[in-house]
């Protein structure tokens, strides 16, 4: 839940900035924001508890979120730093 909320502060922080945090994104692709908003709605702890493919879900779009950031907004820091640095070894493991 913290991994995910810190990626939508990311992903917000750079919208505020006025970067485009869709990298990738096509016509008629929902963009990140709509993802994450999306997503923030279903999740919850109870949510995880009884449906953990969720966590997958969530995990996959917060690694999206980080790439996508790093790419448009400049290189992160902290935590973010280290959410991009764990999809990019989650990444190569498949």
């Amino acid at each position: 839940m913290e991994a995910f909320k810190t990626a939508g502060d990311r992903l917000n922080s750079c919208a505020v900035e006025g970067h485009e945090t869709n990298v990738g994104a096509g016509d008629g692709e929902e963009t990140l924001e709509t993802r994450w908003l999306q997503m923030k709605r279903r999740l919850s702890n109870q949510a995880l508890r009884s449906h953990p493919e969720l966590m997958d879900a969530a995990a996959d779009l917060v690694f999206t979120i980080e790439l996508s950031t790093s790419q448009s907004c400049g290189p992160p820091r902290g935590a973010d730093l280290a959410l991009l640095l764990i999809g990019k070894s989650h990444e190569g493991n498949q």
